[in-house]
């Protein structure tokens, strides 16, 4: 075959002989017909490679559609199987499987973890932890593979869902029905058959609903990449990737159950009213105390004891039993019990009870806000409006003597102290203050002033709360929902003689820890509302309940945060040969 080197050698040959002048014009004739068979050619020849090219793609490409096809009717035949609805499946695989070559069952391929996380007090455990197996077949460049319910695709830019995996998430719910492949199978044909189901119930009690805390499920896989675009797909849950590690983890909270404030006291076990205890209350979204006095309540999960000389101006519920232990001792308003009620001497129980007595009390249980203070902790100490404000470079507040002042924003605290005449002003006038406190809240003697305004101040604290004699912490209008302060369980609240505390202290207990502990020395007067637990009032305390806080959320409701209160989990294993 002649070459284009070979015309361009006789053209010079033709003008050796010829040379210039009146034969240029038949040179120039010769060499251009050299140069268009040469590109004619040339152009054949990249025709055909590149149609070469185009035709192997064309056949890979096929080639991997039938792959996933096949793909995904092994997939039904594998739900058919896993879900007892057969016993055995057999399939034929596509396209290369077809034309040559095998579908391989990898069964050590891959691995899921469910794991359940305690908000409050850290401590995990693992639903289930198991190695969940693929069927892979290879067209060209790609890797089409069935795992777990689902089909994907793996090539050089990653990895892509071809149908979806068994996980499905619906409102609180998270159902996990997952499918272990096992075996040793290669071929075109390949046989389904059971191998049992186990049902993984959550940890750590075994019930649902799950207790306040975390659900983290992860999947280490070759197609990491497309399990993560399919959870925040379907779940909008909080998505992370570990590249290096071909982990991806979705994480699902657990909803806090905070209904209301119902009462100026809601205690998480047995309650006794001791000597010349107050309770009333008001409505600071209609006034101040004095503009708005009203009937207080108190709330009691356990036995509630009514002893000395005791006004309870209101109504009271209590999930165990009450017990009138002095002849004196009232409520004036309704009372609801669980276990019965006991009077004192030879009186009646409706001696002691100004409205009516009815049973069925069901005092509902409230998730610990400790989890809540550890993820304040944690974002606070990374990211914080502390420069500019009064406080050192060790986070503590500095200058409070002659007024130290924080306005809107989120402050990391080691410590919140004043001394007597030392006052806290927090400006929430034109903005929300958020402050977590690392080390507790000690008052003696100072005051914590809220200027006017709607905006809240939430204090996240990790230590205890403690209010020396005569400390006050004050708010216009008495508008307690302005002003809360979260505890973890197992924390000390102590109000000392005189002292005056406005909003409210929320602490319930996490199963493991009770909840908040609170003191009430002499004379204490508390304009708002307590969650958390007291072994005994006395010494005229004064409990006023703020009836605005039925109205508010203890915790602010985040609809963008996914939420998981039931889990079912199911490993369901196939045998594939």
């Amino acid at each position: 075959m002649r070459t284009l080197g070979h015309y361009l050698r006789g053209a010079a040959v033709v003008q050796g002989v010829v040379g210039d002048g009146m034969h240029d014009r038949g040179q120039a004739s010769i060499v251009g017909v050299a140069l268009m068979i040469g590109l004619v050619i040339a152009g054949a020849t990249l025709t055909v490679a590149l149609g070469g090219l185009a035709l192997t793609d064309l056949q890979d490409s096929t080639e991997a559609q039938q792959s996933e096809l096949a793909l995904t009717q092994f997939d039904s035949a594998v739900s058919t199987v896993a879900l007892g609805r057969s016993s055995v499946q057999q399939v034929t695989m596509g396209g290369r499987a077809a034309t040559g070559g095998t579908a391989t069952v990898r069964p050590n391929a891959g691995r899921l973890t469910v794991t359940f996380i305690n908000a409050s007090t850290g401590a995990q455990c693992n639903v289930v932890d198991t190695a969940l197996g693929s069927v892979v077949t290879e067209s060209g460049e790609s890797e089409i593979a069935y795992q777990s319910g689902g089909v994907w695709r793996r090539s050089g830019d990653g990895s892509r869902m071809v149908s979806p995996p068994e996980f499905h998430y619906r409102g609180r719910t998270l159902t996990l029905p997952v499918i272990a492949v096992n075996g040793d199978g290669a071929g075109e044909t390949l046989t389904v058959r059971g191998g049992g189901t186990t049902t993984k119930a959550p940890c750590p009690d075994g019930e649902n609903p799950l207790a306040n805390g975390r659900v983290l499920v992860t999947i280490e896989s070759r197609y990491y990449d497309a399990w993560g675009s399919y959870f925040q797909q379907r779940t909008h849950g909080s998505v992370s990737y570990d590249h290096a590690a071909e982990t991806t983890t979705v994480e699902l909270v657990v909803p806090l159950e905070t209904p209301p404030v119902a009462a100026g006291f809601v205690a998480g076990s047995d309650v006794k009213l001791s000597n010349n205890v107050n309770v009333d209350g008001y409505n600071s979204s209609v006034g101040p105390y004095g503009a708005s006095s009203g009937e207080g309540k108190l709330v009691v999960r356990g036995d509630l004891t009514v002893d000395g000389n005791n006004d309870v101006r209101g109504d009271v519920v209590a999930g165990g039993n009450v017990n009138f232990d002095h002849p004196d001792a009232t409520v004036t308003g309704d009372l609801t019990h669980g276990a019965g009620v006991e009077a004192a001497s030879s009186r009646s129980p409706g001696d002691h009870v100004g409205g009516s007595i009815s049973g069925g009390a069901d005092v509902s249980k409230r998730s610990s806000v400790g989890g809540l203070i550890n993820e304040k902790e944690a974002a606070y100490r990374q990211e914080n409006d502390n420069g500019g404000a009064p406080i050192d470079s060790d986070d503590e507040l500095t200058g409070c003597a002659s007024t130290c002042e924080l306005g809107p924003g989120r402050y990391y605290l080691t410590q919140i102290s004043l001394a007597a005449s030392e006052r806290l002003l927090l400006d929430a006038s034109s903005g929300d203050i958020e402050i977590y406190v690392e080390n507790g809240v000690d008052i003696d003697g100072g005051t914590v002033e809220l200027a006017g305004g709607d905006g809240t101040v939430r204090v996240y604290n990790d230590g205890n709360y403690d209010m020396g004699a005569e400390s006050e912490v004050a708010i216009p209008g008495d508008r307690s929902p302005r002003h809360w302060v979260y505890m973890q369980p197992g924390k000390q609240v102590d109000l000392d003689g005189n002292a005056v505390f406005r909003g409210v202290i929320y602490g319930p207990d996490d199963g493991e820890n009770d909840a908040v502990d609170v003191q009430m020395e002499s004379n204490v007067a508390v304009y708002g509302g307590i969650v958390g637990d007291t072994d005994e009032f006395e010494n005229n305390p004064t409990i006023r309940y703020d009836e605005a806080l039925a109205d508010e959320r203890p915790v602010a409701a985040d609809e963008s945060i996914p939420r998981v209160s039931y889990l079912h989990v199911t490993v369901n294993e196939v045998e594939v040969d």
